[in-house]
């Protein structure tokens, strides 16, 4: 766990995602299917932002924080100026493929969105192309715990379908912060 916590500044941490990384690292709690906190480093970004200037320059922007698919896409902070911290950042996903698109407005919609659990985000390309997807695998386990403790936690109701992820979390946070992000990502 303190792998995991040491990859925020001190001023970055919240109680929320030391509480998150309790419950899925010391508790083993299953969150969902394809989801994993980890320490990634910064150089995975350098192959989604392939110059590598702007790398540099954006690098201290993001912070790669779980595994989002069992193909290797990312969920990322987008540590944007003005919040200060990881109960606020929008909250984004790297495709294995390629593109990056806003998944949540911040912590709290991406933990609803986790109530899925057999949905896994989709990116392909800067194209903006998004899909969500049910996994393949024929045993996955429950998430009910997780549920529980999310509306226990933080007063948080579970994510009921796609449709009502895609409404209720996806397209606010597209539409608020996915321009300046594709402005970040494309290649020149």
């Amino acid at each position: 766990m303190e792998r995991f916590l040491n990859i925020f500044q001190p001023e970055e941490l919240t109680g929320t995602i030391k509480r998150l990384a309790r419950q899925q690292l010391l508790e083993d709690m299953w969150i969902a299917d394809g989801f994993e906190l980890t320490g990634t480093s910064f150089d995975m970004l350098k192959y989604f932002i392939r110059d590598p200037e702007k790398c540099s320059r954006y690098e201290s922007s993001f912070l790669l924080f779980a595994q989002a698919t069992h193909s290797g896409s990312i969920y990322a902070f987008y540590k944007k100026s003005g919040l200060k911290n990881c109960d606020e950042w929008p909250v984004i996903v790297l495709g294995d493929e390629g593109g990056v698109l806003v998944l949540a407005e911040n912590i709290f919609g991406a933990m609803r969105f986790w109530t899925l659990n057999s949905v896994q985000p989709y990116v392909s390309g800067l194209d903006l192309s998004f899909d969500l997807f049910h996994s393949d695998d024929e045993i996955i386990p429950s998430n009910e715990s997780y549920k529980k403790w999310i509306r226990k936690e933080f007063d948080l109701d579970p994510i009921l379908n796609i449709a009502q992820a895609e409404k209720d979390i996806i397209k606010p946070a597209f539409d608020k912060y996915q321009q300046e992000l594709t402005q970040i990502f494309e290649d020149q």
